[in-house]
């Protein structure tokens, strides 16, 4: 990335006839300014948070990339690189300018790819997937497995998932209801008023669009309990004890969230670490359905072939065979909390 920027710059600065542009004084002595206070032009060293000569605050310019940057960051927003080049940007501890391996955590200075995105890290999770990429991040998702606030929140995590799988079932039922009724004489199953609030309740809470399951009148007047010899169409009490029990895990989990903090007396960078390890999964269930071929049967001897060529008279004729298979699939849902 460090090339880059440089090819970046050239190609910037460059006219089209190879020239240099006077937008910017560049001499053979340019990499040694390097290395210099860009106020009084005095020397500086590796890791100098100010100039020496002037006061002039150097943690505002990247080491490695020379972008300005606001002051405190510890890692680069142009390049991504640590700010900080005298200090492993993992465990903290002293680097030395020849040390290419953390001595005390043996990471290596210039980052770690991760294995799932392919992004460069300097940190001991993931930036940009959280996937774990060393000893200290498996060792933090360790602790934070063993931490309470972490266990209760998976466990809720899981009650709720299957409320939800359990109110959208309900919800498929509804869709799903003849508009007619079941026989001739039957009157079709009614919505009312509270059934209408409840499933307004259920779209507010999981954020989707109002659910308009059958043809219902736009008149004020509908009945708060269906008319005589007809049944409602919502199971009003079993989807209301379904709400009521998500909302109050709900409670719960945000609770638990709030209880996962760090210990205070860890260093930056293990407390980092611990918060990257409190991120709770969850997965959402996917049914797909597929038509398959399962063979060939044949006229003349009504035999199972795999096609009609293992058939000795396939002009006789005969039939394929479909069959229906369920795949059911777990994905990965958006992190549901971020520490």
């Amino acid at each position: 990335m460090e090339t880059n920027y440089f090819q970046q710059q050239q190609q910037r600065y460059t006219t089209p006839t190879g020239q240099r542009s006077d937008a910017r004084i560049v001499n053979e002595d340019e990499q040694d300014s390097l290395a210099r206070c860009p106020r009084c032009g005095a020397e500086i060293e590796a890791g100098d948070r100010f100039c020496v000569e002037c006061g002039y605050e150097l943690a505002s310019h990247c080491p490695h990339c020379h972008q300005t940057i606001d002051a405190g960051l510890a890692l680069c927003p142009h390049c991504g690189k640590p700010t900080d080049t005298s200090h492993c940007s993992f465990c903290g501890d002293s680097l030395d300018d020849d040390e290419l391996f953390c001595s005390s955590c043996g990471n290596p200075r210039g980052g770690i790819t991760c294995p799932t995105c392919g992004k460069i890290n300097f940190r001991s999770f993931c930036s940009q997937c959280n996937t774990p990429l060393n000893g200290m991040a498996r060792e933090a998702i360790e602790k934070a497995q063993r931490h309470p606030a972490v266990i209760k929140a998976r466990t809720l995590t899981h009650e709720m998932e299957q409320l939800e799988h359990q109110m959208e079932q309900m919800l498929a039922a509804i869709q799903e209801a003849p508009a007619g009724g079941g026989a001739i004489d039957e009157e079709p199953p009614a919505i009312t008023e509270q059934d209408r609030q409840l499933l307004n309740r259920y779209s507010q809470l999981f954020q989707t669009a109002n659910i308009s399951p059958v043809s219902i009148p736009t008149s004020s007047n509908r009945p708060a309990e269906p008319p005589r010899g007809r049944k409602s169409l919502v199971d009003r009490d079993a989807l209301k004890k379904a709400l009521d029990a998500y909302e109050a895990k709900a409670a719960e989990l945000q609770a638990a969230f709030d209880a996962m903090i760090p210990d205070p007396s860890d260093p930056p960078e293990i407390q980092r670490n611990f918060m990257c390890a409190c991120l709770v999964e969850t997965f959402e269930e996917r049914v797909t359905k597929e038509t398959k071929c399962t063979g060939w049967v044949c006229n003349w001897c009504h035999c199972h072939h795999n096609n009609p060529s293992q058939c000795c008279r396939p002009e006789l004729g005969g039939k394929w065979l479909y069959t229906e298979v369920k795949h059911v699939t777990h994905i990965k849902k958006t992190a549901s909390i971020y520490l």
